[in-house]
């Protein structure tokens, strides 16, 4: 239908945005975010590499989506913060 065309699409978005804030994040370094953000950050690391060039993504944006899809950066980013609302 076309209501779960659009979540698969959003879910999509939010992944490809998700790696380009870890890409980001690493580039303010010594600089730190908060940490819940540096929690969620390392939780994404370790699963995807830092991009050192331009490359083929669709294996990494399944990955990320995975990510968004488990929950897994909120449970992060709460273990270091508390819960989030």
């Amino acid at each position: 239908t076309k209501l779960l065309e659009v979540v698969a699409n959003t879910e999509t978005v939010l992944a490809i945005e998700l790696m380009s804030a870890a890409q980001a994040l690493d580039f303010i370094h010594p600089l730190k975010a908060g940490r819940g953000v540096e929690a969620a950050h390392a939780e994404v690391r370790r699963h995807l590499a830092f991009a050192e060039a331009d490359r083929l993504f669709h294996n990494d944006i399944q990955t990320a989506l995975n990510l968004v899809r488990r929950a897994s950066l909120v449970t992060a980013a709460e273990r270091e913060s508390g819960k989030l609302s």
